[in-house]
């Protein structure tokens, strides 16, 4: 009941948070051509690519530590891995430097927003990190006085910049920039208030943050690769414009992602603290627990799956409709990607964050390979088969890699 009751917070909560930019992209659909969108789902795939190398994931680390330390132990730990997203910022920002004319052809971003790149993320690690602390703590309420006000400020100002000063598609680039910005020394305010930062640093739990987050950054590139690298391969392929098309499609389809992680906020804690009592009886409640959330995504999936095109008709431009024919395909590549990440959370608690990341990079070239041959022969919907197919073999594996580090009891059905 626990459980239900944090999750049902985390959802609704991750519902309005979700629905701000789901009721606003009939408004950006309508003000930016599917060219202009599709420059934006550029910048955002960089970004998305971009954010895990320059927070070193120390949200993963900080996520497993909260269990495994006493509370002065665990704001040592959070104040010195801290530290990291700062040098990790200086070393990309010159790395974007010497390397954002190709960088900008290759994207078809303007150079200015690459060099800005790193700013922007290194604001958003600092607050994610503060998210996941109040996430680890079960404090789901300062969660969302976070997290809701970050949606309203970044889509508040991207809608004044678009429709206002008409900014195009650099409107929601500029939003993403103030906001993160903003937040960013917020939380700085926040955590120094909770004493999480300021509290010495040891080199031992740095080195300890990186060995940890380093893996887990492999596997985060890798994942977004998986998930956004299909419109590189759109827009060199096929079209901006198609590209475009795409993305607004995957934008309705990721809604059961959304409802999946917003869940997941209240999952983890709950799924940690049972990992640590590894007794018979808690295995056997965490295997049937984890059989109903399994059929609730599917049950979500094939919902999405029918009245996806629906969303799109009554809500967006008519000129993304054509791109309706994607949504079932790109759900059900979404649904394997949520038991992809529900099983990844038996390895990132052992800190195992090495097997981890081989599984996700193993998927992610794959997934490169499926691109250029899928969509090289069906254009859009190659993309879609592309992240079906690679988180389907993906879940396989890492369902199988998690039953080697804790074994649960999956076939207790078939016990008398």
């Amino acid at each position: 009941m626990k459980l239900l009751k944090a999750a049902s917070v985390y959802v609704v909560g991750g519902v309005i948070n979700r629905a701000i930019p789901f009721f606003l992209l009939p408004v950006l659909t309508h003000y930016l051509d599917p060219a202009n969108y599709g420059v934006l789902a550029n910048f955002e795939l960089f970004f998305a690519l971009s954010s895990p190398v320059i927070a070193v994931q120390q949200t993963g680390s900080v996520g497993v530590m909260y269990f495994r330390r006493d509370t002065l132990a665990f704001r040592q730990y959070f104040s010195s891995v801290a530290v990291l997203p700062f040098l990790s910022t200086l070393a990309i920002s010159l790395l974007y430097f010497l390397f954002s004319a190709p960088l900008s052809k290759l994207l078809e971003i303007p150079e200015k927003w690459i060099l800005l790149i790193p700013l922007i993320g290194l604001g958003a690690a600092i607050s994610n990190m503060l998210i996941t602390y109040y996430i680890s703590a079960k404090k789901p309420v300062p969660y969302l006085l976070i997290e809701i006000p970050r949606t309203v400020l970044r889509f508040a100002g991207a809608l004044f910049l678009i429709l206002v000063l008409k900014w195009d598609w650099e409107g929601m680039a500029m939003a993403l920039l103030i906001t993160h910005s903003v937040m960013g020394v917020a939380s700085l305010v926040v955590l120094r208030r909770l004493n999480l930062i300021g509290q010495g640093i040891s080199w031992a739990d740095m080195r300890d943050g990186l060995i940890f987050g380093l893996p887990l950054v492999l596997h985060t590139v890798s994942q977004n690769t998986i998930d956004l690298s299909n419109r590189v391969f759109i827009t060199r392929m096929v079209g901006l414009e198609a590209n475009g098309i795409y993305s607004v499609a995957y934008k309705v389809s990721v809604i059961l992602l959304f409802v999946w992680k917003a869940f997941q906020q209240a999952w983890t804690p709950y799924f940690y603290e049972r990992l640590k009592q590894n007794t018979e009886s808690v295995r056997l409640q965490l295997t049937k627990v984890i059989y109903a959330v399994i059929g609730l995504l599917l049950v979500g999936a094939l919902g999405l799956a029918f009245i996806g095109k629906y969303l799109v008709l009554w809500f967006m431009d008519p000129a993304y409709l054509v791109g309706t024919y994607l949504i079932p395909y790109i759900v059900f590549g979404i649904f394997f990607q949520s038991l992809f990440i529900l099983m990844s959370g038996f390895l990132l608690y052992h800190k195992k964050s090495k097997p981890l990341a081989s599984i996700t990079i193993g998927s992610a070239v794959i997934n490169l390979i499926l691109n250029y041959v899928l969509i090289n022969e069906f254009d859009a919907l190659g993309a879609a088969l592309s992240n079906m197919i690679t988180y389907g073999l993906g879940s396989i594996a890492m369902t199988i890699a998690a039953n080697k580090v804790h074994r649960l009891p999956w076939l207790f059905f078939l016990k008398k």
